[in-house]
């Protein structure tokens, strides 16, 4: 039926309401379902539904009076009200059309006076705070260092311009972290390599890598902002002879200041200044080492998802407006608001005389005349601890707390009692209020108690740590019929600190099911537990002691140092949502007014983060023992974000390993340590002086001092939150400074400059010098004779001596110096001029140690006297006798060195004492200052020791000639008078003296001769000290006042009153130690002599929150002699010296560096004769014609003969041995100028019978395995300029072949086997070249040989080529036959009449003999000798091969035997099949 059938039927509700017909647009019409009551309207009537809905339609038509021309339009009304047996009720789409309406209708009312009994309306100030925030900065995670003993790199290789270079990643030496608050940083040193080869004409070491080309992972530094980073090289450490790295050393970024790359370098712009340093060392000597670790575990640490203990539940308050006339015209107070009041701010603990589900007089009345003042009614949360030892408290109040011992047992109680629904009007009354939010709330929180309650679990209460050990019910379901209570028994099992061992209790009944329902109407005071109205009505407050997860921190130092420096990542915050703005609320008086004026209250709300104060301790212990040792400071952060906050903590301490555990200390802890107790309130983004608190304290006999960047405050200082009072005041805690607490070393003095205090690493030999002047021969081996006294005669030659000597210098200065040579055979002339056979040479200068004042590059002479037994006296009778021999000598390097064993052991010399008078002993002495009015007294006291038990001087005398020195030296401030408190936080004060030159060693061997003053005097000795902190004491308490508290403790406390209230601990812990700084004084500080070394410092950031390796792009390797004669040609420069790409230079600096190769232990005056330099030269020719270059860096140890002999097949080379000289040549022959020769073979020999000696030939076939065909596949690496590497790899195989066959019907293919050139080949043609060159190896080559000849007219050397001339008798068995006892042969084949050479062998005989055979014409062997044997006819077959020497070796018969293999070449033209091969082969090349 159609909507037309429809009207036609009186089906008006699909009408226009003129009940003419029309056309609808847009809108579905449709039969809406009549609702259950208007059914049983019908029903009574006997209405049938169709009937009902025509009635409703024409009612609704009826009723409505519309203009003209809508006729159109359906009508689509919304009512207001229906009615139902005569009863009109307001319809649910009513409510709302009329919210719309009443709202378009208030924007169209002009403003007119207020009518008589009308309701003003106001809504308090809401608070709407950030949510968004500025992102913190931290790593995630630390790089390794470097393992003690791990290679220093050799980086070799150099850019052409198209292709080479090298992407190196060194290894870390020192590293350290810091934090700057609301940023991390780190700074990292790094040994770039080995620096290369050094002369005075050459610029040595690495050239520093560009911007562009240093990478962190995968980054480039040039992608972020300069202020964010440091980066620091040095090429070199002996040209300028300030090795280590400095200010002056930073090649990009910026440093100086809090806004750049590297803040800890200083604003002052001291080029001078150590760039790596760390506070180590009781002299706080700043270049110490360090590294920085994370933890694997253990890292976190903090008190998290609290469970309250008994803490009342709040509602959220609301100011309910209950004015005398509500503007209807019926004065007096509907219940319902009374009840609303009522329920949210209680009536004073049952003062108004209303009593539930009864009323009470003037209940109402007395409720408004209160004006809601208090802080809230508390109701139960029906959980809390009820028991101790078995036992409930005992006081009135029904709350306690009582101290706790290791075994103690409580007993936490979660109740299953509810609210009765009629606190707030009987059931049957419809103003009533209903309680069950609350019920809900609270049994929400008691559900995720009884959850978390497992079996096992630990819990912190207070400061003291349980474990639950028991349930009384293994599930507990409120909803049951029955649910009953559910207990759980915890068990204490360690009392961390004995003076907080608190916990709180309370009674069942009054507390966690009190009769009226509620616990108490809290008022304005600000307590902790009895916040009531009055003292009968207590309850406990939101640090009463809740049950918190409890995590620890732990540290333990990964070796022996001096300094430990903790990391500390928090995030600690409170997050408000939509809760009361409490600063907003009316004070009770006001409200009365508000009231009597019907004035309507909406409570603005607040949503924003705010202040939370987290705490914990730490406690420190040896490594090993027990017993945990508790730092008397409380350390706080503060944070009102939901970011990372990073800080740290550094421990000085004696050298050795200890451990350190965090502890959180929750609000009930920090609450029972009073409002007066200090805390430091960590602020690293603070770098002045003053944030800068130092702690000292003696663990198990020893000094330790506490360091951080801190604000000193009181708990009372974050105790309350501005957000939870009303009307409120505050003052900050006040404290006065007193006597400095903690000084350290500023300077020592005499103040050296950087020239005065260089001391020498490296010295050479330069000539000779005698006396008397101009002795020609039989110096040096005078001088060594004093030096090493005569040479045994037993030993072996190049056997080797040291002996360490200390030398006088010129200027009173001092070196140590070892010295070590060879015995080697003197010349005829020499050996008849002394009588002597050998002599010393010495090969080796070490520099062990030396007193300062030198310059590189300065020139001085060591001399001997020469006595009267010196073979080498009178050698040159011509020229006088010999008195004195000498070697002058160069420094070749100096490093600065501020040296601990002059200044503060002259300036200890003075104060304490000779050491050498005290050995074992502690000696302790006070001095006095006075400095511009300001005293102070300060003890001094260290321990004697022994030089020989320090690490470096075990075998060897002290410089300063004594036998002991002081050690862990102590300087201890004495806070009382004379000194005087006027003195701030970095101060200096001079304590000096001039030294006694006669009695003090130390400064008159070292130093004193070398001072001067402008009156020719010797300066102060002595130490200038600074100030580095001051006793305090509180001068004022911190105090807030307010009208009331609505939370007194709501910044340290863990939970609330309120819903809507979010702390940082809610679900995890709050602190992360994110990393560990060790440091350790060196015993000498590391000069990282002759090595390119780099730093970075940086900052973190979103592009770098990773530590991840670092990587340098370099241009250049190390400097190294270069053989190729063209210099310009090969190297791009003229110089003889620098950086180079091919493998022969880099062959003669391994064979010949003393430091990164095996120079030492070659005499450098043999160099020639045990390489080949002439080879190198001719190898370096024909590696720059073919492009095979080598890029690339030796990190791991090798063995040098077996590297080179690995890397030459690579470059197409033979590691070569010829004459007792190392060398390389070409594998396949080349021309003059280095290219591949294809023209004949030079045959330097040509071997047969008549010269290979009788039975010593041997031909060995290569196996099967080994002459298998392949596919080649070379990896190599393709570099860029400042690019990060990529791996490529070709396929190479012989395009002419198919690379399978069938076996068995089944499908064989030739095996890949793969190269691996990636860690120096940079090119395809060299990746080609090695790939062409296997593969013809492989096809080419079958066998090798060895036979002997004798010496006479032998003119080869390995690599040479030979021919070789050989026959062979190939046996076959169609050859075979036997001759019978007549002489009849039975073969297979027909034997000619003849002579045959034979090989036969008789029955019952032990050989095969061979002889000729001869066939007679009869077909028959007449001669007997051969009858009854079996024979086989020989045939001799020759060849003449083409071999290329591998090794010659002498036989002990003085013959020689050569080893060779086959080199293929054309038979007619002798031309190299494999040359051939490798320049025009023919084979196919893929990706």
């Amino acid at each position: 039926m159609g909507v037309r059938g429809d009207m036609g039927n009186r089906r008006s509700v699909y009408q226009c309401e003129s009940g003419k017909s029309g056309v609808v647009y847009g809108a579905t019409l449709y039969e809406a379902p009549l609702l259950p009551f208007e059914k049983e309207l019908i029903k009574t009537i006997g209405l049938s539904e169709e009937e009902y809905r025509y009635f409703v339609a024409e009612v609704r038509k009826k009723g409505k009076v519309r203009p003209a021309g809508y006729e159109l339009i359906p009508d689509i009304k919304a009512e207001l009200t229906t009615t139902v047996a005569g009863v009109t009720k307001l319809t649910a789409l009513g409510q709302i059309v009329l919210g719309v309406t009443l709202t378009a209708v208030s924007m169209m009312l002009q403003p007119k006076p207020k009518a008589p009994g009308a309701i003003d309306r106001r809504t308090l100030d809401s608070i709407t705070g950030r949510s968004r925030f500025s992102p913190t900065r931290g790593f995630e995670s630390q790089a390794d260092l470097a393992d003690y003993g791990t290679p220093i790199p050799i980086i070799f290789g150099r850019y052409t311009g198209t292709e080479g270079g090298l992407f190196v990643q060194p290894p870390m030496v020192w590293s350290r972290m810091y934090s700057y608050g609301l940023e991390q940083s780190v700074k990292l040193m790094f040994v770039v390599g080995e620096q290369g080869y050094e002369d005075n004409n050459t610029t040595d070491g690495i050239v520093v890598p560009d911007l562009a080309g240093i990478y962190l992972g995968n980054t480039p530094l040039d992608a972020i902002y300069d202020h964010t980073f440091a980066f620091y090289w040095k090429s070199n450490t002996t040209k300028s002879g300030l090795s280590r790295l400095r200010a002056w050393n930073k090649r990009y970024g910026t440093i100086g200041g809090p806004a750049t790359g590297d803040p800890q370098v200083g604003e002052s712009g001291n080029n001078l200044e150590d760039a790596f340093d760390c506070p180590v060392g009781p002299d706080g000597d700043l270049r110490g080492f360090s590294s920085v670790h994370s933890l694997s575990s253990n890292a976190e640490f903090g008190c998290y998802e609290p469970i309250h203990n008994a803490t009342p539940y709040k509602l959220q308050w609301q100011v309910v407006g209950n004015p005398e006339d509500q503007g209807d015209g019926h004065p007096g107070t509907l219940k319902k608001q009374s009840w609303e009041r009522l329920k949210i701010s209680g009536d004073r603990n049952g003062a108004s005389g209303y009593r539930a589900g009864q009323g009470g007089g003037d209940w109402q009345n007395k409720l408004r005349s209160y004006g809601m003042d208090g802080t809230g009614r508390a109701y139960s949360r029906r959980m809390g601890i009820i028991k101790i030892n078995g036992a409930g408290p005992t006081a009135s109040s029904g709350i306690e707390e009582k101290d706790i011992n290791v075994g103690d047992k409580i007993i936490f109680h979660i109740s299953s009692n509810k609210i009765v629904q009629n606190l707030y009007g009987a059931e049957n009354d419809n103003e009533r209020v209903k309680i069950d939010d609350i019920n809900s709330a609270i049994e929400e929180d008691n559900l995720a108690a009884e959850d978390a309650l497992h079996l096992g679990e630990t819990y912190m209460i207070g400061n003291v740590i349980f474990k639950v050990i028991s349930r009384t019910k293994a599930f507990w379901n409120p909803d049951e019929s029955s649910p009953g209570n559910q207990e759980v028994e915890l068990e204490c099992i360690e009392v961390p600190d004995s003076s907080l061992r608190r916990v709180g209790f309370v009674d069942v009944t009054k507390i966690l099911n009190p009769s009226d329902g509620y616990v108490a109407d809290i008022g304005h005071i600000d307590d902790s537990s009895t916040a009531g109205h009055d003292e009968h009505k207590p309850a406990p407050g939101i640090a009463f002691y809740p049950l918190m997860k409890v995590a620890r921190g732990i540290v333990r130092n990964t070796r022996p140092c001096e300094v430990t420096e903790i990391g500390i990542r928090s995030k600690v915050f409170q997050r408000l949502s939509n809760l009361t703005n409490f600063q907003s609320i009316p004070q009770p008086a006001e409200l009365k007014r508000l009231d009597e004026e019907a004035v309507d209250i909406t409570t603005g709300t607040i949503n924003s983060y705010i202040k939370r104060a987290s705490a914990f301790s730490l406690e420190i212990k040896k490594a090993g023992e027990t017993e945990w040792n508790v730092v008397n400071k409380t350390f706080v952060v503060v944070g009102s974000r939901p970011v990372d906050q990073y800080n740290f903590i550094r421990i000085n301490h004696p050298k050795d390993s200890y451990e350190y555990r965090f502890t959180p200390k929750n609000g009930a802890a920090l609450n029972d340590l009073g409002k007066d107790h200090e805390v430091w309130i960590l602020a690293a983004e603070k770098q002045d002086s003053e944030s800068r608190l130092t702690h000292t304290q003696s663990v198990g006999g020893e000094s330790f001092v506490i360091t951080t960047q801190a604000q000193r405050k009181t708990i009372g200082d974050i105790k309350s939150n501005k957000e939870f009072l009303n009307s409120y005041s505050s003052s900050a805690s006040v404290f006065t400074e007193s006597y400095p607490s903690a000084i350290g070393i500023h300077n020592r003095l005499p103040a050296l400059d950087e020239e005065e205090e260089n001391k020498v690493t490296a010295i050479s030999e330069i000539g000779k010098y005698s006396e008397p002047t101009g002795i020609s021969g039989g110096v040096r081996g005078a001088f060594g004779y004093e030096l090493f006294g005569a040479v045994p005669s037993g030993w072996p030659d190049g056997a080797e001596k040291s002996v360490t000597k200390g030398e006088s210098i010129v200027g009173n200065r001092t070196m140590e110096i070892r010295y070590t040579a060879v015995k080697y055979s003197l010349p005829s002339a020499m050996q008849t001029a002394t009588g002597e056979t050998y002599s010393w040479n010495i090969i080796r200068y070490e520099v062990l140690n030396s007193s300062t004042g030198f310059d590189y590059g300065s020139e001085f002479t060591i001399t001997k006297d020469v006595g009267g037994s010196n073979p080498f006296r009178n050698t040159q009778n011509n020229q006088g006798t010999m008195t004195k021999a000498g070697i002058k000598m160069r420094i070749d390097g100096a490093r600065f060195d501020n040296t601990y064993g002059g200044r503060t052991q002259g300036y200890l010399w003075e104060v304490l004492d000779n050491a050498d008078n005290y050995d074992g002993q502690s000696r302790s002495v006070n001095r006095t200052v006075t400095e511009d009015g300001k005293t102070i007294r300060f003890s001094i006291e260290a321990t004697s020791k022994r030089w020989a038990d320090k690490e470096g001087w075990e075998d060897k005398p002290h410089w300063s000639g004594y036998s002991n020195y002081w050690s862990d030296v102590k300087f201890t401030p004495l806070t009382a008078s004379p000194s005087t408190t006027n003195w701030s936080v970095g101060d200096t004060f001079e304590d000096s003296m001039a030294p006694t030159t006669d009695a003090n060693p130390v400064a008159h061997n070292y130093y004193v001769d070398s001072w001067s003053d402008e009156d020719n005097s010797p300066p102060k000795l002595g130490i200038v000290y600074s100030i580095d902190g001051r006793s305090t004491t509180i001068a004022a308490s911190a105090s807030t006042n307010a009208d009331r508290f609505f939370e007194g403790q709501s910044q340290y406390a863990d939970v609330s009153f309120y819903q809507g209230v979010e702390k940082s601990s809610d679900s995890n812990p709050e602190h992360v130690i994110i990393y560990v700084n060790e440091s350790l004084a060196n015993e000498n500080v590391p000069t990282y002599d002759k090595l390119t070394t780099a730093g970075l410092s940086l900052k973190a950031s979103r592009r770098f929150s990773a530590l991840d390796q670092i990587g340098f792009w370099l241009k250049k390797g190390i400097p190294v002699k270069r053989w190729h004669p063209d210099k310009s040609l090969a190297y791009g420069d003229s110089a003889n010296n620098g950086p180079s790409n091919l493998l022969t230079d880099l062959i003669y600096y391994l064979l010949t560096d003393q430091v990164a190769g095996v120079g030492k232990t070659i005499n450098p005056y043999r160099y020639d004769d045990l390489i080949d330099t002439d080879a190198l030269t001719d190898t370096s020719k024909f590696l720059l014609k073919n492009k095979l270059f080598f890029n690339g860096v030796i990190d791991q140890a090798v063995n040098i003969r077996q590297f080179i002999s690995d890397m030459a097949p690579n470059f197409l080379c033979n590691f070569v041995i010829s004459n007792g000289k190392f060398s390389i040549k070409p594998a396949l022959p080349v021309t003059s100028g280095g290219e591949i020769d294809l023209g004949a073979v030079v045959i330097k020999q040509l071997f047969t019978t008549g010269n290979i000696l009788e039975n010593s030939f041997a031909l060995t076939y290569l196996n099967a395995e080994e002459r298998k065909p392949f596919k080649a596949v070379v990896r190599y690496k393709e570099i860029k300029e400042n690019k990060l590497p990529v791996e490529k790899s070709i396929m190479v195989r012989w395009a002419a072949t198919d690379d399978s066959s069938s076996v068995n019907g089944q499908m064989q293919f030739d095996p890949v086997e793969s190269f691996d050139l990636t860690s120096f080949c940079t090119s395809t043609v060299h990746a080609e070249k090695v790939a062409k060159f296997f593969l013809s190896i492989r096809r080419r080559v079958t066998h090798t040989i060895e036979f002997s000849t004798v010496v006479d007219d032998l003119i080869l050397a390995p690599g040479d080529y030979i021919k070789v001339v050989t026959e062979s008798n190939p046996y076959s068995a169609a050859k075979n036959g036997t001759v019978s006892g007549s002489g009849v042969i039975t073969s297979a084949s027909t034997i000619a009449v003849g002579n045959h050479p034979v090989s036969y062998y008789k029955s019952g005989t032990d050989e095969v003999v061979e002889g000729t055979m001869t066939v007679d014409p009869d077909g028959k062997v007449s001669d007997s000798t051969f009858h009854n044997s079996v024979f086989t006819i020989k045939s001799t077959s020759s060849s003449a091969n083409v071999y290329i020497v591998e090794q010659l070796t002498m036989n002990e018969d003085n013959t020689v035997q050569i080893s060779a293999s086959e080199f293929p070449c054309e038979e007619s033209t002798l031309k190299s099949l494999m040359a051939e091969d490798v320049v025009n082969g023919s084979f196919t090349i893929s990706d």
